[in-house]
Order: structure tokens, then C-alpha cells, then sequence
């Protein structure tokens, strides 16, 4: 996990510099290697050495493009906070263990999505595409520096303790409501 933290920093801090150039030279990193990409679809077999190649050459295109993609959100985050200073980024408003349980999901359903393109014209680039949404998903489940020193001295996450008493509250309120019933019927019956 240490590289993606590299590269999460890398990108940001060329953001900070210049954000218009590094988002031409991604740009042009992303069109370049999807482009080579395409190329290989179209000039080579799908059969073993080939798809060896591929997968080689499924790296640079996936994290040209995730970068690329990180980039764009973090112009995003950027504009929100200008736009409304109390603004919470999604990575912060959740525990680590919720971010894990809501990346299963979508990490689930990007290594379906591997399954399911046809090898065809564009497979490469697409695969990467998948790849850069699991990179993504790798990139919103690591923990903060304060998440971390947390774990370390084995203090639980008060957005879980939250979570877990509303749960609770949620599932006693239920449980009431449903004794409740159970009282109408047993007295409609009586009666």
C-alpha cells in the first residue's frame, strides 16, 4: 500500500504546483498508453503470449489512467469546499470498517465487470479501466494518520460507535413497534 500512498501524494502535490499542466501531461499519458492499448487489440491475437503482453502493458494504462481520474476528483473536492466550506469528503464522513464494507461491494462488482467484456477492440483499455476502479477502491479504504495512531493504541472509531448505537436504537424501536402489533392482535382476538 505504501506506493499508492506515493502516488496519491505525487499526484497531489503536482496538483498543488500546476494544476493545468498535470492535467495535460496525464491527459496525454491516459490517450497515449489507451492508444497502444487499442493498437495491441487491434494487431494482435488473443491467445497466450499476446494476452501475456497485455497484461504488461495493462499497467502504465491503468495508473495513467487512475491518476488521471484522481486528479479530476480531486479538482472536485476542491470546488465542493470552495463552494460550501463545511463540506465533508466522503473518505472522511466514514469509519474505516464502513469504507471497507461499501468497497466490497463496488470491488465485487468491478471484478464481475473483468468477466463479463468481450475480447475484443478496447479490451485492454477497459481492463484497465477496472483496474484503475480497484486501485480507487484501494485509495478509499486506507486509513487516515489519525485512523492509524487509533488502531495502534486499540481505541475504537466513534463513527462505529455511532453507527452501531443508532443500529440499535433502530432495531429496538423496530422490535417495539412489532410487540405492539402482537398486543392489537392478541386483543382483537380476545375480544
Amino acid at each position: 500500500m505504501n506506493w499508492l500512498r506515493k502516488l496519491l501524494i505525487e499526484v497531489r502535490r503536482r496538483y498543488g504546483v500546476d494544476p493545468f499542466k498535470s492535467f495535460w501531461v496525464l491527459l496525454a499519458a491516459t490517450v497515449a498508453t489507451g492508444g497502444i492499448s487499442l493498437l495491441l487489440d487491434a494487431l494482435t491475437p488473443f491467445s497466450s503470449y499476446w494476452m501475456l503482453i497485455r497484461s504488461i502493458w495493462l499497467i502504465p494504462t491503468t495508473l495513467s489512467t487512475f491518476a488521471l481520474l484522481y486528479l479530476a476528483s480531486i479538482y472536485i473536492h476542491n470546488v465542493r469546499v470552495n463552494a460550501n466550506p463545511e463540506w465533508i469528503a466522503y473518505r472522511a464522513r466514514y469509519s474505516q470498517k464502513t469504507r471497507i464494507q461499501f468497497s466490497i461491494i463496488a470491488a465485487s462488482l468491478l471484478l464481475v465487470g473483468i468477466y463479463v467484456i468481450p475480447k475484443q477492440m478496447g479490451y485492454t483499455f477497459l481492463s484497465a479501466l477496472i483496474a484503475s476502479g480497484i486501485v480507487g477502491v484501494l485509495a478509499f479504504v486506507r486509513a487516515t494518520s489519525a485512523e492509524q495512531k487509533r488502531q495502534k493504541l486499540g481505541i475504537p472509531d466513534s463513527r462505529d460507535i455511532a453507527y452501531d448505537f443508532y443500529e440499535r436504537a433502530y432495531l429496538r424501536e423496530q422490535e417495539r413497534k412489532k410487540a405492539a402489533q402482537r398486543k392489537k392482535k392478541e386483543a382483537r382476538k380476545s375480544r
